[in-house]
């Protein structure tokens, strides 16, 4: 190699919702949803726990269909803590 930099990208499917789930047990086997934006006409539901897809909810669905259909289903937003964490655990391991 010449000593050029070089850079992965890792994607993992449901990332945020493990993080979420390993950071709050109580979660785990509920219906709940991950909402980057949790505000605004646009806002969208970004990941949906298996409990919540059993119900009928689905990523991409708009904030406000979800607060009007599925009013017992709770919203949050992603654990930036939980996923800088993860990232430097990550990097240590690379």
């Amino acid at each position: 190699m010449s000593g050029d930099i070089r850079f992965v990208g890792l994607w993992i499917p449901g990332l945020q919702r493990e993080l979420m789930e390993a950071a709050r047990p109580e979660l785990r086997g509920a219906a709940w949803t991950l909402c980057a934006q949790n505000a605004g006409v646009h806002a969208k539901v970004d990941d949906v726990s298996d409990a919540a897809r059993a119900l009928g909810v689905e990523s991409g669905m708009r904030l406000s269909e979800l607060r009007r259909r599925f009013q017992q289903v709770p919203f949050f937003t992603p654990d930036l803590r939980a996923a800088q964490a993860f990232r430097r655990i990550l990097s240590a391991l690379c």
